[in-house]
C-alpha cells in the first residue's frame, strides 16, 4: 500500500510541475510533429513497431503505442523530447488509469470476426453468452 501511495505522490508532483510550465501550456500538436516522434522512436527502439503517436491525455506530452515481441505497450514522450516515460498515467481527480483504458481499447477483440467454421461447439449454439477457448496443439 505504501508503495502505491509513493507512486501516486510522484505522479501528482510530476503532473503539477509539468502542467504549470509555461512552455508546455502553449505547446501545439501537429501531424508533422507526430511523424517526427514516430520516426525518432523507430530509430531508438530497434525491433519495435511504432503503431501510433498521438497527443497524450497529459497536456504537452505525446502517447506512443508500441508493439514489441507480440506485446503492445504505451510510452509517453515529454514536450522537449528528452524523456520516454514508461508507466501508467493516472488521472488524480477520478483515480482512472488512463494507460490501462487505452491498452484495453487497443487490445479489444471483435469476437464477431473470429472464424468458427471449424470450431467444436458444445452446448446451445444460440445461447446468449458464449465462451471461446483457443488451443494451440503445437
Amino acid at each position: 500500500m505504501l508503495k502505491h501511495i509513493r507512486i501516486i505522490v510522484l505522479i501528482v508532483f510530476f503532473t503539477v510541475s509539468i502542467l504549470t510550465s509555461p512552455s508546455i501550456q502553449n505547446s501545439a500538436y501537429s501531424s508533422d510533429k507526430s511523424e517526427d516522434i514516430k520516426n525518432r522512436l523507430q530509430r531508438l527502439l530497434r525491433g519495435a513497431i511504432i503503431l501510433s503517436v498521438q497527443p497524450a491525455p497529459l497536456e504537452g506530452f505525446w502517447e506512443a503505442v508500441i508493439s514489441s515481441g507480440g506485446k503492445k505497450t504505451i510510452v509517453y514522450i515529454d514536450p522537449k523530447e528528452e524523456f520516454i516515460v514508461a508507466g501508467n498515467l493516472i488521472q488524480i481527480s477520478s483515480m482512472t488509469d488512463l494507460t490501462k483504458s487505452k491498452l484495453d481499447e487497443i487490445n479489444r477483440v471483435d469476437i464477431s470476426k473470429i472464424p468458427l467454421d471449424d470450431a467444436l461447439i458444445l452446448g446451445n449454439p444460440k445461447a446468449k453468452y458464449k465462451v471461446i477457448v483457443f488451443n494451440d496443439p503445437d
